[in-house]
């Protein structure tokens, strides 16, 4: 079952196959931002093959989640139990300018 947007996503990407190799460089971009700002800072991380990414945070994870939300308007999950890392975020990695936005928020609440 797929819808209208789905199908003409798929169209685009036969009719120019440079639309699949631009995002996935930009979503490349985005993943390798945030992995150097957290190695940078100290922050702990994990997964960095998929589309998301756990980080320990400094603070409570699931109250970052909320202020998160609350303040900066970014939808974010904690994860129980996550190895090493107890409690942490999972994050869904995007453009550099998404985990840009994402970076400046959680030095900012991660106090």
């Amino acid at each position: 079952n797929t819808n209208a947007f789905a199908m003409a996503f798929a169209e685009a990407i036969i009719e120019n196959p440079n639309i699949l190799e631009s995002l996935i460089a930009n979503f490349n971009a985005g993943r390798q931002y945030l992995i150097d700002q957290m190695d940078a800072n100290g922050y702990q991380h994990q997964g960095e093959a998929g589309n998301f990414i756990f980080i320990k945070t400094k603070t409570d994870a699931d109250k970052i989640v909320a202020r998160m939300k609350e303040e900066k308007k970014i939808l974010i999950k904690s994860y129980p139990n996550v190895g090493k890392f107890g409690t942490c975020l999972r994050v869904s990695i995007g453009e550099k300018n998404h985990m840009e936005y994402f970076w400046n928020a959680l030095v900012e609440l991660d106090k």
